[in-house]
């Protein structure tokens, strides 16, 4: 079972655009952001969506959640990328935005989180890789200028050999993994672990 830990060494970049309106070409285009504008391809335009008056992005580039006994480290980047209104409220995104789904591999794959070293007569190495997907499980609050930043994540488990099929999800929309994510680093003393860092610029 994943329990919801707020991963440590966190880095995460969140940018505040200017008006959706103005990042946006109009007409049939408005989908397509202006030159400089293409990293928040996954705004709502203000035909998509009136109320959104600001673009944000964060990028995520370290850190980990755990699973049960198991850290799972955040060795590719994940994007969040949409918009809100002026006040930080009603984030919403387009087919572009949300958060990407990028694949993070656990280590030990399935038997190192398992334990059922069994499996590996039937399957092999190989088959029992193991990768978490991070995914939206509702509508995260991400107002740059207050922490935390909830993000409410349900995580995607699969393997390449398909043993756990496409559907193996831990956390849900009724019962989401909340990552917190703050500014900067915390120390604090042990058992307790460092928290997660968001660094703005």
């Amino acid at each position: 079972m994943i329990q919801s830990k707020t991963p440590a060494r966190l880095l995460a970049v969140v940018v505040t655009a200017l008006a959706a309106l103005a990042a946006f070409v109009p007409g049939a285009s408005a989908a397509v952001p202006n030159p400089g504008y293409t990293q928040f391809a996954g705004c709502p335009t203000a035909a998509e969506n009136p109320k959104i008056e600001l673009c944000l992005r964060n990028d995520i580039t370290g850190g980990n959640f755990k699973m049960g006994s198991k850290n799972v480290p955040i060795s590719k980047p994940i994007k969040l990328t949409g918009g809100t209104d002026s006040e930080f409220k009603n984030f919403a995104y387009n087919s572009e935005g949300g958060l990407s789904k990028v694949p993070q591999t656990v280590p030990g794959g399935v038997v190192g989180l398992t334990g059922l070293t069994w499996l590996l007569e039937f399957f092999g190495v190989n088959a029992l890789s193991l990768y978490a997907t991070p995914e939206l499980a509702g509508t995260p609050d991400p107002n740059p200028f207050k922490e935390p930043i909830e993000l409410p994540l349900k995580v995607h488990l699969t393997t390449p050999s398909g043993v756990l099929g496409n559907s193996c999800y831990v956390g849900s929309t009724s019962n989401p993994i909340k990552l917190n994510l703050i500014v900067g680093t915390t120390s604090p003393p042990p058992p307790n672990r460092q928290s997660a860092r968001l660094d703005r610029r």
